[in-house]
């Protein structure tokens, strides 16, 4: 609970015995406001891959292919992010783990597979089945920045790969 005039948030941080970290608060708005600043911020991004990927689905699929998955990675985050918003930091007991430093862009944010993990694990919040599924269109995005592959196989797996993740977010957000 938040006291009346408080300078920050005393929370416990979950990766170090629970031990209390100090979150400076951004007096000018409300507690919520603070929290949903960045997490805004993070959905806005999301949905401006999300509409490139589909902008450029028939005429430049790697494009598509790299936006979708930025986006998917950035929905991930934005889960973590809601929850709390130190879960989406490499090394969350490091002292760069502050709001000032949040603000200023000044972290490291987890890669993709801990995203996944961390909403497996600590969220309990991703079915395992689909794992498969987003680890087979992280691979062709990989392959697609590091080797500008253009396999008609990984094209077609890719676009079912798509699919399928796309249903399993639509159905995850009926069933919340």
């Amino acid at each position: 609970r938040l006291e009346k005039g408080a300078l920050y948030y005393d929370l416990e941080n979950y990766y170090d015995n629970n031990k209390t970290i100090e979150i400076p608060l951004d007096m000018s708005v409300t507690p919520i406001e603070n929290a949903n600043k960045y997490f805004n911020k993070l959905v806005n991004n999301m949905f401006e891959n999300l509409t490139k990927s589909i902008d450029c689905i028939e005429t430049d699929g790697k494009s598509s292919i790299i936006h979708y998955f930025s986006a998917l990675e950035l929905l991930f985050k934005a889960r973590l992010f809601k929850e709390y918003w130190a879960f989406i930091l490499q090394d969350i007991d490091s002292k760069k783990a502050t709001i000032n430093n949040l603000q200023n862009g000044d972290f490291l944010t987890i890669s993709f597979d801990v995203a996944i993990s961390r909403i497996q694990n600590l969220l309990q919040d991703l079915d395992a089945g689909y794992e498969k599924h987003f680890k087979d269109l992280q691979r062709i995005r990989n392959h697609l920045i590091h080797f500008d592959c253009t396999d008609p196989n990984d094209k077609e797996l890719s676009i079912k790969n798509i699919s399928k993740t796309l249903l399993f977010l639509m159905l995850k957000q009926v069933m919340h």
